[in-house]
């Protein structure tokens, strides 16, 4: 571990919460950027979970996809276990704003239901314990090859049993449709390449790095215990072959007095779910906030979602409430690195 200061409070988009820099990035993202304000033709929800049937804490997964267009709209979708990096796929068909949800633990049969609107088709459910990531890819209806025409939009929410939920906008990768996209040899390897610099990209760049304000959970300052739990997965994924790039990422923590700790890179894979205490080890960080940068130092970028638990009085055993947001995306790799993320995809 390294310590520094540094100031990155600079710029006229900067503002300063508890002495932390949040870049006002959001609200003028181009229209190259990774989003989860606007539809896209690639949605990730890098945490999905269920825990299986057990206590009050045990946790599932509702999925929320729609279509934003007067189009029918076709997606191919995989879930990926998070432990052994196996995926499942299936087709969602969805009408013109057709919205349609399931829950992860029981899927979706394929009918007509009262609540749920028209069925888009099978969707499997999930075994017991699993911990992963879903992506959905918008194809061709006829011949099932990836459309770039940005029609899905997509949330999730992480529930238990208690009725406690925690909930999170999916990342859109957004999909060039120009008249002069460089294609790829093969329609089914998709480049997250597009970018101010490259015009002919074909989809989003994965960022240079995420940034997340976070509570650090020093009890001195809070009357509440808080958990801050970090979920990252990489922008590559050969899903013909069920193999991940081996990413590492680096954490950078920047407390209110702007003092950075720089902690011990973390290895991906195909998905990584770490909490803060874990991070920092026996390191103490005595301020109620900061702000967490993520940045690959290893091949593929990552994208991902923060998630805070907190419980009254310092007590872990409380009752507890949960919020989750993805991780603002800063920069795009693709104008600064010769790797280049992809995601490919099986062939039908």
């Amino acid at each position: 571990m390294r310590t520094m200061k540094r100031n990155r409070c600079s710029g006229a988009l900067a503002a300063t919460v508890l002495g932390v820099c949040v870049m006002g990035t959001v609200a003028n993202a181009a229209e190259y950027d990774v989003t989860t304000e606007q539809s896209g033709s690639i949605l990730v929800f890098p945490k999905v979970i269920w825990d299986g049937p057990g206590g009050s804490g045990a946790r599932d997964t509702v999925i929320q996809i729609a279509n934003t267009s007067n189009m029918p709209v076709m997606a191919h979708c995989f879930y990926v276990d998070g432990e052994d990096c196996g995926e499942t796929d299936f087709y969602l068909y969805l009408t013109r704003q057709h919205p349609t949800n399931w829950v992860v633990s029981s899927g979706r049969v394929v009918s007509w239901t009262g609540s749920g609107g028209i069925a888009p088709g099978h969707v499997p459910p999930v075994p017991p314990g699993f911990r992963g990531q879903l992506m959905c890819v918008q194809v061709d209806p006829n011949d099932q090859e990836p459309l770039r025409a940005d029609q899905l939009k997509g949330e999730a929410v992480l529930r238990d049993a208690t009725g406690d939920v925690s909930k999170y906008n999916a990342i859109a990768f957004r999909g060039n449709d120009g008249p002069g996209v460089t294609e790829s040899a093969n329609p089914f390897d998709l480049d997250l390449n597009w970018t101010a610099q490259n015009a002919n990209g074909q989809y989003s760049s994965c960022p240079s790095e995420l940034r997340v304000g976070h509570a650090t959970g020093a009890p001195e300052f809070s009357k509440t215990h808080a958990l801050t739990e970090f979920t990252v997965v990489p922008c590559y994924a050969d899903l013909e072959n069920q193999t991940f790039a081996k990413t590492k990422v680096k954490f950078n923590i920047i407390d209110e007095y702007e003092t950075e700790l720089s902690l011990n890179p973390q290895s991906v894979g195909c998905w990584l779910n770490i909490d803060l205490a874990t991070l920092l080890g026996k390191i103490s960080i005595a301020t109620p906030g900061a702000q967490m940068i993520i940045e690959s130092v290893q091949d593929a970028g990552v994208v991902g979602v923060v998630e805070e638990y907190r419980t009254a009085n310092n007590r872990p055993t409380a009752p507890s409430g949960h919020a989750a947001s993805a991780m603002i995306g800063v920069g795009n790799r693709a104008a600064t690195t010769a790797w280049v993320d992809q995601f490919i995809l099986p062939q039908p």
